[in-house]
């Protein structure tokens, strides 16, 4: 099964400001299989948090604290690649995950990439939404199909939402990161 049809067979819609947790989670899916609640929960025990709702927890932890001091996606990047929590391990043996790096800028060798690889996907975050139906300061994931087009996952609405013909029609667009099968490892745009 090609990444855009496992991804019909997961179904996320967020309550709450989680895109970029959760669009790691369903980035991971299709590889991985691990349910996106328990990203939730692996996030407050890798900060040692209390939490009863453990979505609500890491959206006050991420927004308040840890994007004061580092980027958000970079907070994605070092849970990937050094927590100790059971999800992030199998997410670690299944994909590799690239650095974030400036979307807007490498944004052409990543279509090429992903037009290469059908089976990698970025995390994109769109600040203002090219595309009618996309939030603004929201992160979004992306694939590339047999037809050379785009499709979109997006967890305000928790499904595949659409289409386009070119990253860069997002609208303005800030960092990405991408990931792939650990068999199959993605070109790092920024390490050219």
């Amino acid at each position: 099964m090609t990444p855009r049809e496992q991804l019909q067979d997961v179904s996320y819609q967020q309550t709450r400001p989680t895109c970029v947790l959760a669009s790691y989670a369903i980035a991971c899916w299709p590889f991985a299989k691990q349910p996106v609640a328990e990203m939730f929960t692996a996030y407050c025990d890798h900060f040692k948090l209390e939490a009863t709702d453990p979505e609500e927890t890491y959206c006050d932890d991420f927004h308040c604290v840890r994007t004061a001091i580092q980027a958000g996606y970079d907070v994605i990047y070092d849970l990937h690649w050094g927590s100790n929590q059971l999800v992030f391990k199998r997410n670690r043996d299944a994909v590799w995950l690239s650095r974030p790096f400036s979307l807007e800028k490498y944004w052409r060798s990543v279509e090429r990439s992903l037009r290469s690889n059908r089976s990698g996907l970025l995390m994109a975050f769109v600040h203002k939404p090219g595309l009618v139906g996309l939030a603004s300061n929201h992160s979004v994931v992306i694939g590339c199909d047999s037809h050379d087009e785009f499709y979109l996952y997006d967890t305000n609405y928790g499904r595949l939402v659409g289409v386009c013909d070119s990253i860069n029609d997002l609208g303005e667009i800030g960092h990405g990161m991408l990931i792939h099968a650990r068999t199959c490892r993605g070109v790092d745009p920024a390490a050219r």
